[in-house]
């Protein structure tokens, strides 16, 4: 769709609009919502932070130059969480503790 819309403006249009506005107006609300709770610090931009994460996931989906791939999934997440997280150690030690016996 994406490919498609680059010769097609219309159908990039009915993308954004149908498929992709209304899931990223969800997850700005969930980063909002972190950014409120304290998960995240306040000058986080949840708009920009979206592009952020996506933009690298569809680079390696487009150009192919490294595997697009849990690890580089799991990478990418504790990158974000790394640099854009409150202390974690206090969101770690401010969790309730659930044992689990296998």
């Amino acid at each position: 769709m994406i490919a498609e819309g680059q010769s097609e403006p219309a159908v990039l249009r009915e993308f954004r609009d149908r498929y992709l506005l209304k899931r990223r107006k969800v997850s700005v609300r969930v980063l909002k919502d972190a950014i409120a709770s304290g998960e995240f610090k306040r000058s986080v931009d949840p708009e920009l932070l979206l592009d952020l994460i996506f933009g690298p996931i569809y680079y390696r989906l487009l150009v192919k130059h490294q595997p697009l791939n849990q690890a580089f999934g799991m990478a990418l997440v504790d990158y974000v969480l790394e640099n854009l997280s409150v202390d974690r150690l206090i969101l770690i030690t401010s969790a309730p503790l659930v044992w689990s016996q296998n």
